[in-house]
């Protein structure tokens, strides 16, 4: 018996693993389905084994392709959708000499960083022949991308996870989120704005975790920067932090969110907070308000305490744990979606990206187990967010909020993944 056969001995493995071939290629599995998958690795055809090979190093542009891709398109055979019409023009204001007057219109409620993109993206299809709305869907896109890989290797540092195995599962968590219908969503209605936020919010936990907290602040001034709602998921700067830490990273936070906002403020007409939403049928609230309700920026003051406390909560929960990362993040966007007015479909691509950072990063199963339990998450909740939120209503929506929320403070600490987990 060889050397490389000896340990495959000792696990007890059952007669015959020795002779499949996956001890000459020196892998070792500890459970049983993590022997099937590599049995069905041996069994790949070698294209197909390359293929994923070459596919997981450059998985960065690979990302990025698929991402852009499925805005552009997504926006070229539906758009102009959602709120492309308001976006594009405020980024051409933005641009330009009047620029203190971006947000002079009260409808528009997403924050300068956001608009800027679509500034620059129109500046690109200018004098092309192509809708300006494209090129706000390509520079969207391809910040997501970079933030969905950014934020993915972010959550698998802090769950141990070997170099191979991060990025096995950075490229999974990516395309599963960009083609299961995710992504497509929020491209057509114009708003990758959340996705953005979402991802930000979740960078700005991870480095609060690593003890940075100045530059946590300065990440969630960015999100913040996007779109105000961010200012919900301020739970996110006290991950691990003591009072000095916490007072460190707030003021940062400040700094950077007067930057972004301050010289509209103060050289500018700002109207933001003139805007008034109505409570409508599919939305939690409708099973309070009746429809038709003004939803004030008052009634926003209360949804964002909620939502500010549940984050806490969360936190608490997860006890400076990994999965304090994402479940904080995830409780805040549930509690903000819990009480909102409206019930848009693409308010849950966010939420339900979080859910999948934390499954793919913290996940016992095996590359192959994550990607079916991941697909089995992804596309039931995205298609029943399509077809029957406006039949099932209020209830199904409210349903999928409290859900998430007794995730967040029902998951309790858990030890990271192993170094060398398939």
């Amino acid at each position: 018996m060889s050397a490389l056969d000896a340990p495959a001995r000792q696990r007890g493995d059952r007669p015959g693993f020795e002779a499949s071939g996956l001890t000459r290629l020196g892998l070792s599995a500890r459970t049983w389905l993590e022997r099937e998958e590599q049995r069905l690795l041996v069994s790949c055809p070698r294209r197909l084994t390359r293929a994923a090979a070459v596919a997981t190093r450059f998985r960065l542009g690979l990302l990025v392709t698929v991402y852009v891709t499925v805005a552009v398109v997504s926006q070229w055979l539906f758009g102009p959708g959602g709120d492309s019409a308001v976006f594009g023009p405020a980024g051409r204001v933005l641009l330009s000499r009047d620029w203190a007057d971006t947000f002079a219109s009260a409808n528009l409620q997403s924050g300068p960083l956001f608009v800027a993109l679509h500034g620059i993206g129109s500046a690109l299809t200018a004098g092309s022949g192509l809708p300006p709305y494209l090129g706000g869907g390509f520079c969207t896109a391809l910040c997501n991308a970079l933030l969905t890989v950014a934020a993915s290797r972010a959550v698998m540092r802090h769950y141990r996870l070997t170099a191979h195995d991060s990025a096995v599962r950075e490229l999974g968590l990516g395309l599963v989120f960009a083609l299961t219908g995710g992504l497509w969503l929020v491209s057509i209605y114009a708003h990758p704005d959340d996705v953005m936020v979402t991802l930000l919010l979740v960078l700005a936990a991870s480095r609060a975790a690593e003890g940075r907290y100045t530059l946590a602040g300065t990440v969630f001034g960015l999100a913040v920067g996007v779109k105000l709602w961010a200012l919900v998921a301020v739970a996110v700067l006290l991950v691990r932090a003591s009072r000095r830490d916490a007072v460190r990273s707030a003021a940062a936070a400040v700094a950077t969110i007067a930057v972004v906002y301050g010289p509209f403020f103060v050289l500018g007409h700002v109207n933001t907070f003139h805007w008034a939403w109505q409570v409508e049928d599919p939305a939690p609230m409708n099973l309070v308000l009746a429809t038709g309700t003004n939803f004030t920026w008052y009634l926003r003051l209360l949804q964002a305490g909620v939502a500010a406390a549940a984050g806490l909560v969360a936190l608490r929960s997860a006890r400076g744990g990994p999965n304090a990362i994402w479940l904080v993040p995830a409780a805040a966007i549930a509690g903000r979606l819990l009480l909102d007015p409206r019930a848009m479909v693409y308010y849950y691509p966010p939420l339900l990206l979080c859910l999948l950072l934390g499954q793919w990063a913290g996940s016992p199963l095996s590359t192959f187990g994550t990607t079916l339990t991941s697909l089995a998450l992804a596309v039931p909740v995205i298609a029943i967010f399509v077809v029957a939120t406006h039949t099932l209503g209020s209830l199904w929506v409210a349903g999928f909020c409290l859900g998430v929320l007794v995730l967040a403070t029902r998951r309790r600490r858990i030890q990271p993944v192993r170094a060398g987990t398939p």
